[in-house]
């Protein structure tokens, strides 16, 4: 279930919610020897988009608006493995990407929580857990 916090323009931007799922899980198999990649983007324009379905832009913000990622930020907070590429555990500007990838036979993951901030206050507006997980067979 996720939670909704409505936004006015006083506030901070265009009116509308950050919402996120319940949870994101970007598993991505490969066989060896090639690379698996688990990404997941999240743009300035309220949307986001995973490796697993490259061009299929998800809301994070209701509804979607150019430019609102202006007033937020976005924190990937690790609680277990690292990122391959992108910054954790740091409030940061949109577009930000985060990306686990594995080169051998394996599995490699990365999780924690996903979590967006209005800039202007700090309030955490939503949150969820998030994974990336790359397999090589």
């Amino acid at each position: 279930m996720s939670r909704r916090i409505l936004l006015t323009a006083p506030v901070g931007g265009a009116s509308g919610a950050v919402t996120l799922p319940a949870s994101l899980s970007v598993d991505a198999t490969i066989e060896s020897p090639s690379t698996a990649t688990a990404s997941i983007t999240f743009d300035e324009d309220g949307l986001y988009e995973t490796s697993l379905n490259p061009g299929l832009n998800i809301p994070w913000f209701t509804p979607d608006s150019a430019g609102i990622g202006a007033d937020y930020q976005v924190r990937f907070a690790v609680s277990s493995g690292s990122v391959s590429s992108g910054t954790a555990n740091t409030w940061l500007s949109f577009p930000q990407t985060w990306t686990r990838a594995r080169t051998l036979v394996g599995v490699s993951e990365v999780s924690g929580t996903l979590e967006i901030r209005l800039t202007a206050s700090g309030v955490v507006q939503d949150s969820c857990p998030m994974s990336l997980s790359a397999e090589v067979i």
